[in-house]
């Protein structure tokens, strides 16, 4: 969908990472919704027709304190100190999905629940619908064309939402939504691995890890994506993320935050072209096994303590031989 124009790849500054616990922002809420997939395109994931809003590009900056969040009037919103989100609002909630000023098309404000706990509560967390991504990535500055950004002669709203953009945001949406989904299955893999109670049939008993919190560092290396790149010549990684997941000790009740560090990766060759690929469903998956063989996500716990070393250096290799460590 984005043949033609020459965006650089997608930059996903959406939940995480770095080896030492970060500050958490997002664009994901917690407001129910559903979206309307009847459109179909080809894939957005290619090279030449990558978009400059959050999915595929590395960051080019960053601010390493908390970031505050605020509505489509660039208003601050009340922060939960708890997980570091907005406090849900509906009056702010429907602010942020008014259209934007610079906007030419109409949006859906529709937003698609994940199935993704969501930690305190009994709920899972809720995906921004396109308009609100629309609205962030333009307050963030996020929207204009490479061409537009070198182009000072041009007039600064016109750079900020070139002509066609919001056709784009459902797919984007959808590409995101199916990413951080695929990114959750690969934490539960590793959960049944490390704590033995995450099973499916504990799940009604309370006991499945929730997804507390998240944070996106796409301008920091983590050490593993640092030595595969500098040492083994491995490409970088488009985003980084941090995860903070909760596990509940089954008996007394007691929960344990463990981070998980997310490295994704592009691959172009394995990009398709095909009618409908540019708008998988939530839980088409990413990978090899996936729909969207191009993504590819390497999740590992973070290094903060000796069981997650063990974890990642024994407990997991040997599983995956159809061991027990």
């Amino acid at each position: 969908i984005f043949k033609g124009r020459k965006h650089p790849p997608i930059d996903s500054t959406k939940i995480v990472e770095a080896d030492q616990p970060a500050p958490t922002t997002s664009t994901t809420t917690s407001e129910d919704g559903a979206t309307d997939t009847s459109k179909s395109s080809g894939c957005p994931v290619k090279a030449e027709s990558r978009a400059s809003w959050n999915i595929l590009r590395r960051g080019n900056g960053g601010d390493k304190t908390q970031q505050q969040q605020f509505d489509v009037y660039s208003r601050p919103l009340p922060m939960d100190p708890t997980n570091n989100m907005p406090i849900p609002n509906a009056q702010t909630t429907a602010r942020n999905n008014l259209p934007n000023p610079d906007q030419q098309d109409v949006l859906t404000t529709e937003r698609v629940k994940s199935t993704i706990p969501k930690g305190g509560t009994n709920e899972t967390w809720v995906y921004p619908s396109p308009q609100m991504f629309y609205n962030a990535l333009a307050r963030k500055g996020k929207l204009a064309m490479p061409e537009d950004e070198a182009d000072s002669s041009k007039d600064a709203a016109v750079a900020a939402a070139p002509a066609g953009i919001e056709e784009d945001m459902e797919s984007v949406v959808a590409i995101h939504n199916c990413m951080n989904e695929g990114t959750w299955s690969r934490i539960l893999q590793w959960e049944k691995v490390l704590n033995p109670v995450t099973s499916d049939d504990n799940n009604e008993e309370g006991l499945m890890p929730k997804l507390l919190k998240f944070c996106g560092r796409p301008t920091d290396l983590s050490p593993k994506a640092y030595i595969k790149h500098y040492l083994l010549s491995h490409p970088l990684p488009f985003d980084r993320h941090d995860w903070t997941v909760t596990r509940t000790n089954p008996t007394d009740g007691s929960e344990t935050e463990v981070r998980y560090v997310i490295d994704y990766y592009h691959d172009e060759v394995m990009a398709s072209e095909e009618a409908g690929s540019g708008l998988p469903n939530m839980n088409d998956g990413i990978g090899e096994k996936g729909r969207i063989k191009s993504l590819l996500v390497d999740v590992r716990p973070a290094a903060d303590s000796i069981g997650d070393v063990w974890g990642r250096m024994v407990s997991m290799p040997l599983a995956r031989r159809g061991c027990r460590s």
